[in-house]
């Protein structure tokens, strides 16, 4: 048998951002030089035109729907804190002057939604994370991931930290708290108005299993060793104080910004 530890994921902290300047969507022109905006092109269709002195792109969902109302952030390298923000039309477009401070930008994006009475904040996927010359101008496009790999090594998704109680399990000498699952059935739509699907969670499995897309789910435990039938355990959230219970219906948690904290369970043998 193992010694008992607790397994857990920590959150990546949200990115400091301080605004210079906000600037109009893409549909607006540049009354400076009397330019007019260029169209950008989808997520993946790899413009190689940009406009000198200008980043644009298009934002949109997992579907491929544009989004609107999207923050984006031009973030000035050389200049700390020195950002221009752009925000999407209805077509999901966007256009920001970066021609001042010279020097080179990096791009990010951030979206916020409401769901289940609670305001949740997203990083977007960038197609390109790379830096650009102001001079030069860039194309860069976003999309909307509730899972999978981020452009900086983390993962898209909520995370779920689990304390395990060694209490209830100390009757079975076999019992490795690697072997136990949890299992998250979506309980409606997600965030993104799609579909979801059931997430298993097993403590001993790689990182990425332990974010999970957001929504409401409701959530079971087992102890699920190969070659051996399966045993329930019980659950409740940590800190809730609250009986253990065969299933929970759970969120995720946000701070007041909007940005997503992690879940925490506690597992016991029932």
């Amino acid at each position: 048998m193992r010694p008992f530890t607790l397994r857990h994921h920590l959150a990546r902290p949200a990115r400091a951002l301080a605004t210079v300047a906000v600037l109009a969507a893409c549909a607006a022109a540049d009354t400076a030089d009397g330019g007019t905006p260029t169209e950008p092109t989808p997520p993946g269709s790899g413009q190689q035109n940009p406009s000198a002195g200008f980043v644009t792109g298009t934002v949109v969902d997992a579907a491929g729907r544009p989004l609107a109302g999207v923050q984006v952030f031009a973030d000035n390298t050389l200049f700390y804190n020195t950002n221009a923000i752009g925000v999407t039309d209805a077509q999901g477009r966007y256009r920001i002057d970066v021609r001042q401070p010279i020097g080179t930008w990096h791009m990010t994006a951030q979206l916020t939604r409401t769901f289940a009475g609670r305001s949740y904040r997203f990083y977007l996927h960038p197609d390109v994370d790379t830096p650009f010359p102001g001079v030069d101008g860039a194309v860069r496009n976003f999309d909307w991931r509730l899972s999978g790999q981020t452009a900086d090594g983390g993962f898209f998704g909520g995370p779920v930290y689990t304390h395990v109680d060694p209490r209830g399990w100390m009757a079975d000498a076999e019992v490795d708290i690697e072997d136990i699952e949890l299992t998250f059935t979506p309980v409606g739509p997600l965030v993104d108005g799609s579909t979801g699907a059931v997430h298993t969670i097993r403590l001993g499995g790689p990182a990425a299993d332990k974010y999970v897309p957001i929504g409401k789910y409701r959530v079971t435990a087992r102890w699920a060793p190969a070659g051996r039938p399966p045993r329930d355990a019980v659950l409740r959230l940590t800190n809730a104080d609250a009986a253990y219970a065969a299933q929970l219906e759970v969120l995720w948690p946000t701070d007041g910004s909007g940005s997503i904290r992690m879940l925490e369970l506690d597992v016991s043998a029932p």
